[in-house]
């Protein structure tokens, strides 16, 4: 009777670890697909956010361009209004990606030629 007892109690924890067993590889399964699709997100947005950056780079180009025309207009300008405007009022060379310096440099040399004006 014992050992009738013994093997009974033994199936019944064979079945209850094949259980826990199958709920292992369940949650192994649900954990990679959770994985692959946070991975196809990460990658969907680093995709975007790339884009997004080159679009900004390509916008500050063409914003850094404008701001050199609009300031070689205002310096033509004030050459025709005042024909005597001293060299400071002068062309520059098309501005580089400096960081800002040639921006601080071409608001400088505005507000002297509006001086002089």
């Amino acid at each position: 009777m014992s050992q009738a007892r013994s093997q009974g109690k033994l199936l019944a924890l064979q079945t209850e670890v094949e259980k826990l067993r199958s709920s292992l590889a369940d949650a192994k399964r649900e954990l990679t697909s959770t994985e692959a699709e946070k991975q196809n997100e990460i990658d969907s947005l680093r995709e975007f956010y790339e884009s997004k950056i080159i679009e900004l780079e390509e916008d500050k180009k063409k914003l850094t361009s404008q701001l050199y025309d609009l300031h070689a207009s205002i310096v033509g300008t004030v050459k025709a209004v005042v024909p005597g405007a001293s060299g400071t009022a002068s062309s520059p060379s098309p501005p580089e990606d400096d960081g800002g310096g040639r921006l601080a440099a071409l608001r400088a040399q505005k507000d002297l030629t509006i001086k002089e004006v």
